[in-house]
């Protein structure tokens, strides 16, 4: 009698810790929103970077562990000396301070969008300007928020600009949208979705091409908000967008960062 009460309470101890494990491990541990939004001074990406090949270490390890430390959202640019000293001069006190398991999710996500995208969208001898206005209120089409970085010409004139593919990949979707006007989207092997949208018109690509980073896939115009061939509600710009398969589903992140961080590799 004695022995079959101790089997079951075993098992329903056993029953309760394998719950705990179950819901500890499906449990999310980063701040999506946050996440999301990206709020990191690029400044920081690019000295980590360079510190990294400096000292010969995982690019993206070091940035998780800066990401997580801050809770995805930096305001200001930290001094290099002081990213230099607190995660690779005391990198084995740095890695301690989050799960592996944490650490390893948003390393294998880092290094696929850092290391996928290749090229600005816009060359640089062309004029134009960008801010973060990820999370901006707009309002056609219902009130929503900007899920995007607006890359806009000084010089107000469709058709000037040619835009290029940050990646390799496969475009899955081209033609009218009403909020984005003409667009293109491109699919790479990680399965993270480039959409480059409001273009004037298109170069010679179809849906199911392949495409390669650096390639023209049109030219920046003013197209959406509309039926087809809707013009001229805004300023001549690029809308750059980036949707990364998260937790099983899509979601959109914010391509400030990103964008930031290529075009000041490119300059140097």
């Amino acid at each position: 009698m004695r022995i079959t009460i101790f089997i079951i309470v075993l098992c329903i101890v056993l029953a309760l810790l394998m719950l705990r494990l179950f819901l500890l491990s499906n449990r999310p541990l980063i701040n999506q929103d946050a996440f999301f939004a990206f709020n990191i001074p690029s400044e920081d990406v690019v000295a980590i970077y360079s510190l990294s090949n400096k000292y010969d270490m995982d690019f993206a390890t070091i940035l998780s562990i800066y990401l997580l430390d801050n809770d995805f959202y930096v305001l200001q640019e930290t001094p290099k000396e002081q990213l230099e000293q607190k995660y690779f001069m005391n990198f084995d006190e740095a890695k301690k301070r989050h799960p592996r398991r944490l650490v390893r999710k948003c390393q294998v996500f880092l290094r696929q969008i850092f290391y996928e995208i290749q090229y600005f969208p816009i060359r640089k001898e062309h004029d134009y300007v960008f801010e973060n206005t990820w999370g901006a209120e707009r309002t056609y089409g219902g009130r929503r928020t900007h899920q995007g970085t607006d890359i806009i010409a000084t010089e107000n004139i469709p058709g000037l600009i040619e835009v290029i593919s940050m990646t390799d990949g496969i475009v899955k979707n081209i033609g009218w949208n009403e909020r984005g006007g003409w667009r293109v989207g491109i699919e790479t092997k990680n399965g993270n979705y480039y959409y480059y949208a409001h273009l004037h018109s298109y170069a010679n690509i179809q849906k199911g091409d392949t495409v390669a980073a650096g390639q023209v896939l049109g030219l920046m115009g003013n197209t959406g908000y509309g039926p087809e061939g809707t013009t001229g509600e805004f300023c001549v710009h690029l809308h750059v967008g980036i949707e990364v398969i998260w937790r099983g589903d899509f979601a959109w992140i914010n391509p400030y960062p990103f964008l930031r961080f290529t075009e000041q590799l490119r300059e140097e």
